[in-house]
């Protein structure tokens, strides 16, 4: 059979869908039909697929080409980045240098060996652990000022630091009775957590030269970060074998929600004057594959029915109870207000494929596959993402064609239509569809569908490309 006409059609299905819901041909994709919204997880995978760079997709199960395979290969190919040296310097601008000699020994340091200075001053020892656990809790500079004012007067310790710390004080008055550290060790002999020291003794240097609470916030952030993009590999493995798959920001739940806030839309197509070019769309006109009228279980016998339909036309009434988009990215943070998402980690790190997108060099990209320009390039993996479905729930198709149908074929015809046609290419019975077939005086055929509301579906994704994608 000669798909060409039927190609035209999706065209024409295509530009009246962008025309009549207010879609952008810039951004929207159509599937094959229709894709029922089963769960979370179609959701899920149905975002992560990587599309096709043309104006709709033919592969009902959106095939096996995913982001989160590609995005976890590509962090996997990257050398490691610290990026705390050049963050530290444009935190510090000119004090970087003062800070850099600070931290390099013998220069002071707020850890001290309990075991040695025997004789160190018990109010200096006392300040050095208040001012460690102030950075562990989080207290504001004020407040370790403060404390170490009043370690100072220790006649006037217990009532002031009660008043000082309000309900943090019995906190305070456990973690300076034994067995807390009084204070730890110093880094290069018994200290194990590296990243605390450097943030204590960050801290001592900003009490010391008057920097800002802000200064020493950010700068304990910084501190408190490993390499980035090994952290970022981390996070993706770990949630690859824990989560048993990679989730998403938009959930069933959202769906609800998006489909509650939808607006009914109508779509009227006429191929006899409906244009089918779509040159200025975002995949240049391209069209994936082509298919026949009917589903894929309709026989070869109805090959001269589909030459008639291509030379006759089709009209079509489409209306939608309710069309609405549900915007989704990959989870990079936890969430536990969504009961969906509460039970999956996170897995993605805009900073860390924006740093491979930006660094094309082989300081961040090892000498193997993948490669950037497989990556990003012209016709690499991730050239286009799925950012986000578009909605379709309560839907009713009145399509009236003139192709004719011998009255000895009627009934087969009726069941072929049943099986699925076009454009939607669904089974009478899944998904609360039902069909209806009417062989008219005039000899026009007229095929009446629908599907009741709360049986939501994806009419189709909207693309972008990767440099405006998931960058949050």
């Amino acid at each position: 059979m000669n798909n060409t006409k039927l190609t035209s059609f999706t065209s024409q299905w295509y530009n009246a869908l962008v025309q009549s819901c207010g879609l952008n041909s810039q951004t929207f994709q159509l599937v094959k039909g229709l894709l029922p919204v089963e769960n979370t997880s179609t959701i899920w995978k149905i975002l992560d697929a990587i599309p096709p760079e043309s104006i709709n997709q033919i592969n009902d199960g959106f095939g096996s080409n995913f982001f989160s395979t590609h995005y976890g290969a590509v962090i996997k190919n990257l050398f490691p980045q610290d990026s705390s040296v050049s963050e530290m310097q444009s935190l510090l601008s000119d004090s970087y240098i003062d800070w850099a000699n600070y931290k390099t020994p013998p220069n002071p340091i707020p850890y001290q060996n309990q075991n040695q200075n025997q004789n160190t001053d018990p109010f200096e020892a006392k300040k050095i652990q208040f001012s460690n656990w102030c950075v562990e809790n989080k207290q504001s500079q004020a407040t370790i000022k403060s404390g170490i004012d009043l370690i100072s007067e220790m006649q006037k310790l217990q009532e002031q630091m009660a008043q000082l710390l309000g309900e943090d004080y019995i906190d305070w008055e456990n973690y300076t009775t034994p067995p807390s550290p009084v204070p730890p060790s110093p880094p290069n002999e018994f200290l194990i957590d590296i990243s605390a020291y450097k943030k204590a003794q960050f801290q001592d240097w900003c009490l010391k030269t008057g920097q800002s609470q802000e200064t020493i916030t950010a700068g304990i952030a910084i501190l408190t970060q490993v390499d980035f993009i090994s952290a970022a590999v981390a996070k993706w493995e770990v949630a690859s074998t824990a989560n048993k798959g990679f989730a998403y920001t938009a959930t069933a739940q959202g769906l609800n929600e998006a489909i509650e806030r939808g607006q009914a839309k109508t779509v009227a197509l006429d191929s006899k004057t409906q244009s089918s070019d779509t040159s200025n769309s975002w995949a240049s006109g391209k069209v994936s594959g082509g298919y026949g009228f009917f589903g894929a279980s309709a026989s070869a016998s109805w090959d001269k029915f589909s030459q008639d339909i291509q030379q006759k036309g089709v009209q079509l009434n489409v209306q939608f109870q309710k069309l609405a988009t549900l915007t989704g990215s990959p989870l990079s943070s936890p969430n536990t207000l969504d009961i969906d998402l509460s039970k999956y980690l996170p897995w993605y790190d805009s900073k860390v494929i924006q740093t491979a997108y930006t660094e094309n060099n082989n300081n961040v990209w090892k000498r193997t596959p993948p490669t950037w320009e497989s990556t990003f390039g012209p016709n690499g993996n991730l050239k286009n993402l799925t950012v986000a479905l578009v909605i379709v729930d309560g839907i009713t198709s009145t399509m009236t064609t003139t192709a004719s149908v011998a009255k000895e074929n009627q009934e087969e015809f009726k069941a072929a239509a049943k099986a699925g046609y076009w454009p939607f290419f669904s089974t009478e019975g899944e998904g609360g569809w039902s069909t209806n077939v009417t062989f008219n005086h005039d000899g026009s055929v007229t095929i009446t569908s629908a599907s009741k509301a709360g049986n939501p579906n994806v009419l189709g994704v909207l693309v972008s490309p990767f440099t405006n994608a998931f960058n949050g």
